[in-house]
């Protein structure tokens, strides 16, 4: 994602990439509602619905395997039924078309930065070379090999979590679709028909070493450990094991070093909340970055990076060890389990818990309440027809909706080539008379169309007018 934000901005970007290609197997089958804005702001949901028709919803969602009520959050909070590995092909498919290198079977063992760049030492199947850049990110992961390279410090905390995903042709024995039991998860999905996947949770479990294949017999031990039932599993097709204690890096900044995604925080994933956080890492990053190498950036905007997106790393990392701690089976956290449960009867806490990792608002210095909070993706009418707000980001550039119903044209003549200007008639869901979106689809400002305010926002975010 982050590769194809900066092949939209034109910058030149190589992906280091160590495995040979795309696993055909996928940890993830859905994603969230705000992942799925992302996509639809960079026209990556039309080609989607082109070529494999219009996602299922999937509108539950849990928190430690209490289903939340979903009843009021459907239309605005659900997921879709979209496999990891189509979204990782499209992007990497579409990031290529524009130009990026992506360099598989290499591996990134030495880096080392200077005032002006960073030097990373590869090791491929031709050897070990060197490649110069501007800046390196690491998305690399956990197990950061860029987190340890450059060292970053990073806080380990919680329990140990230990889990196991498998896809098989044949099983019998429990059942249920994440359901809690005294020894942690267990998950069984699908049928004969297909295949079976199998999912287990256990807590306070250190995983196995990383270089131990996984094998049959240890998913039935981890079966039989959380349920008391002796599994007959049978014809592996994919055996996955992942696991760790929570992780988060102290800055996601170190000089020309960045990190994002689970090289920036790792958190338990069945709190579903680590594809979304990491993309939106990538879309709030890319965009900085670009303008940094463009030479346009303001003071400060490649800081507010971490700045704007920590909090919400190390929030989903708290809420991800609030899960684990309810799965718990000792006294205390049983009975708290029952007060939570009784917590959920209150819509209030559903909300809270449905968006709080997820809805992002970035603190921007201006009370109006709109700004800091994404841009409602609806439909705009302009003198030209009915344009969706996503479609004004598909360049990923900033834009400015002027939507005073054409009432005086505001003048953004020094920002031209950073920012399109949509106007529009005024609509409910975006209560202003303009309103200034960032690349990430974030609003920057809101108020009248003209005036010292929106160019003293222009400049905050975007720079100096150009000559």
């Amino acid at each position: 994602m982050l590769a194809h934000e900066l092949a939209l901005a034109g910058v030149r970007t190589v992906v280091i990439e160590r495995r040979p290609e795309i696993d055909a197997r996928t940890v993830s089958g859905l994603i969230h509602e705000r992942s799925v804005e992302l996509l639809e702001q960079r026209g990556l949901m039309e080609q989607i619905r082109r070529e494999d028709g219009e996602p299922l919803v999937w509108d539950r969602l849990h928190f430690a395997s209490f289903w939340l009520d979903m009843s009021e959050l459907a239309k605005t909070d659900h997921s879709v039924v979209l496999l990891q590995t189509r979204i990782q092909r499209l992007l990497s498919d579409r990031a290529a078309a524009r130009g990026v290198h992506i360099l598989r079977r290499h591996e990134l063992v030495g880096l080392s930065q200077d005032e002006d760049g960073v030097t990373a030492r590869v090791h491929s199947p031709l050897g070990e070379e060197e490649i110069r850049c501007g800046y390196l990110v690491g998305c690399d992961g956990e197990d950061s090999a860029v987190r340890e390279l450059a060292g970053f410090a990073v806080t380990r905390s919680g329990p140990s979590w230990y889990g196991l995903l498998a896809d098989v042709g044949s099983y019998a024995g429990p059942v249920g679709a994440g359901s809690f039991h005294e020894g942690g998860m267990f998950g069984q999905f699908g049928d004969a028909s297909t295949m079976f996947r199998l999912m287990t949770i256990e807590i306070g479990v250190e995983a196995p070493p990383a270089e131990q294949p996984v094998t049959l017999e240890e998913v039935r031990a981890s079966i039989e450990r959380i349920t008391g039932e002796r599994p007959t599993v049978e014809e592996p097709l994919w055996l996955h094991r992942h696991g760790n204690v929570t992780i988060l890096a102290d800055e996601y900044r170190n000089g020309r070093v960045f990190l994002a995604g689970d090289a920036a925080h790792f958190q338990f994933h069945p709190a579903g909340h680590a594809v979304t956080i990491g993309l939106q890492d990538a879309v709030n990053l890319g965009w900085k970055l670009a303008a940094k190498l463009q030479g346009w950036a303001p003071a400060g905007l490649l800081d507010s990076y971490d700045a704007e997106r920590r909090p919400y790393g190390r929030r989903a990392c708290v809420y991800g060890r609030a899960q684990m701690a309810l799965l718990d089976t000792a006294d205390g956290p049983s009975a708290l389990r029952e007060v939570f449960g009784e917590l959920l009867d209150h819509d209030v806490v559903n909300r809270h818990l449905v968006r709080a990792a997820t809805d992002a608002r970035y603190p921007m210095g201006q009370a109006e309440d709109l700004v800091g909070r994404r841009v409602p993706l609806v439909s705009l009418s302009t003198p030209g027809g009915e344009v969706p707000v996503a479609e004004t980001l598909h360049a990923a550039r900033g834009v400015l909706l002027d939507l005073s119903g054409g009432t005086e044209p505001p003048d953004v003549t020094g920002w031209k080539d950073r920012v399109d200007v949509v106007a529009a008639e005024p609509t409910p869901e975006i209560p202003a008379s303009a309103v200034l979106v960032r690349p990430d689809g974030h609003i920057a400002w809101a108020g009248e169309a003209v005036g010292e305010g929106l160019h003293t926002a222009l400049a905050a975010w975007f720079g100096e007018p150009a000559a």
